[in-house]
């Protein structure tokens, strides 16, 4: 009887040893299916845009910041790899993770959701005013970009929103569109469109009749061009562009 009993205990112990292991191994696995995420440190400008925003806190908890959509936030670094939802996702809806501070509010947001102002862009354009303190700055978010860091095709789309800066204020406000045409149809917002057959250009900007006008480019690979006029004005206390006409050439 008592052999028996401390084979029993014996078998326990192995059991019980075998199971502290597995719960080891099934650690080791999901450090390794989880890596730490190494970041690059930044001090950028951005806006937040999306419909569904959550930010993962320092405390690993996740908090629900849709209500700032369109806020401005401070860029403090992101990651210096791509990552994707879900393993089996298109290469091109991968993004960076970003590190932003808005409000009291600092953690981690989807690079999709997030908008670095491009404040030395070539393609800024300034309204000629006596105090030139209207320009337009387009933004990019942290995803697959059309040409990669070796500038060659990845077969994806970049959407960048044009925003207008008021250096006066050092406000910058997102312009929604009231209209939409067959170049401008999948957004709410005046953008940049970019991939590797085409982008856009603001060719010039004036003021006429309270409204800001901008010549809008849209070139193509082959050569031929959209050429647009949109007209930017506060409506409803809203600042709004609306597509006033645009013609294919050659």
């Amino acid at each position: 009887m008592k052999n028996l009993s401390i084979l029993i205990c014996f078998t326990l112990y192995i059991f019980s040893c075998t199971d502290q292991e597995n719960k080891k191994d099934t650690q080791r696995t999901e450090n390794r299916t989880q890596p730490e995420i190494l970041y690059q440190t930044l001090n950028k400008k951005g806006v937040l845009l999306g419909k569904d925003i959550k930010m993962l806190l320092k405390d690993s908890n996740y908090k629900d910041i849709s209500y700032l959509n369109k806020r401005s936030v401070d860029i403090l670094g992101i990651s210096e790899k791509f990552y994707k939802t879900n393993s089996n996702d298109d290469t091109c809806k991968s993004f960076k993770y970003v590190k932003i501070k808005v409000d009291n509010l600092e953690g981690v947001v989807k690079g999709d959701l997030v908008y670095e102002l491009d404040m030395n862009n070539k393609e800024n354009k300034q309204l000629k005013t006596v105090n030139n303190d209207i320009e337009f700055i387009p933004a990019h978010n942290y995803v697959m970009k059309a040409f990669d860091d070796n500038q060659m095709p990845t077969g994806c789309t970049n959407v960048s929103p044009v925003l207008l800066h008021n250096k006066k204020t050092k406000d910058f406000t997102l312009i929604k569109l009231v209209n939409k045409n067959i170049y401008y149809d999948d957004c709410d917002y005046l953008y940049f469109i970019g991939t590797e057959v085409a982008f856009d250009v603001i060719d010039k900007v004036y003021e006429e009749n309270n409204k800001i006008n901008l010549i809008w480019k849209i070139y193509a690979q082959d050569g031929s061009y959209v050429d647009m006029l949109i007209s930017v004005y506060l409506k409803n206390n809203e600042i709004v562009g609306e597509i006033i006409h645009s013609t294919k050439k050659r």
